[in-house]
């Protein structure tokens, strides 16, 4: 099936955007605020006090693992003239990401049933919580080698844009740099709370900034960009 550039940039916008917004959600608020790290005891019984918000979180990380091989497929046929084998790895990158993010999701499912569970289970909640973040975090290096990659993509797209796509290279950086360090050194994992705060607007800025970019000035810097490659 064909669609026009436009149409495949407001796919990927949108979805980026959407993302961000569901994110917002299932881990800003379903993860920083019910769960508690070092106490399985205090996070149990958030969890099964707000039972219908974690399962609702489930199905929001659910959507986000859609929407991201949404993305990766619209990205690819928007941005596949500009580099084509470039924007092909970087979709494909995406998807091995999005697999990562679906086994780690796989490891909150089971929770749901502990928490309705006769039998206070704060160990088993806060292991399968665990293997989730360790999962993730995994995935997420993958995540960053598709920014980069992804990055470099957009720095062909002509007019001053195309410097936001070292914003992005930057991005995935710090994706890849923050969780090596969660994944080789889970000790470190809280002294890089607060790196992870301040890189947190940059990182945001470039994956939000992508998504509003694609769906209002995408399509005229493409028909640009075109234009200089039939020259």
């Amino acid at each position: 099936m064909y669609f026009s550039k436009r149409t495949y940039g407001v796919i990927a916008g949108a979805s980026i955007l959407t993302m961000a917004i569901i994110a917002m959600f299932s881990y800003g608020y379903v993860f920083e605020k019910l769960i508690v790290k070092g106490d399985p005891i205090e996070t149990f019984n958030n969890l099964k006090s707000s039972y219908n918000i974690f399962v609702t979180g489930i199905i929001g990380w659910a959507a986000i693992l859609l929407l991201d091989v949404l993305v990766a497929w619209s990205l690819h046929h928007f941005f596949k003239e500009l580099n084509p084998g470039l924007s092909l790895l970087t979709a494909m990158l995406r998807i091995v990401y999005s697999m990562g993010l679906a086994y780690a999701i796989f490891q909150l499912v089971p929770i749901v049933p502990l928490l309705g569970s006769p039998t206070e289970r704060y160990g088993l909640v806060l292991m399968k919580i665990k293997s989730f973040e360790l999962i993730w975090s995994k995935s997420l290096i993958i995540f960053g080698f598709h920014l980069i990659g992804l990055g470099f993509v957009v720095s062909k797209v002509v007019n001053n844009f195309n410097k936001f796509g070292y914003l992005i290279v930057f991005a995935g950086l710090c994706y890849v740099l923050l969780n090596l360090v969660k994944v080789t050194f889970p000790s470190l994992a809280e002294g890089i709370v607060m790196a992870e705060l301040i890189l947190s607007l940059p990182m945001a800025m470039a994956e939000i900034g992508l998504g509003f970019w694609l769906l209002t000035k995408g399509r005229k810097a493409y028909a640009l960009n075109r234009k200089e490659l039939l020259i």
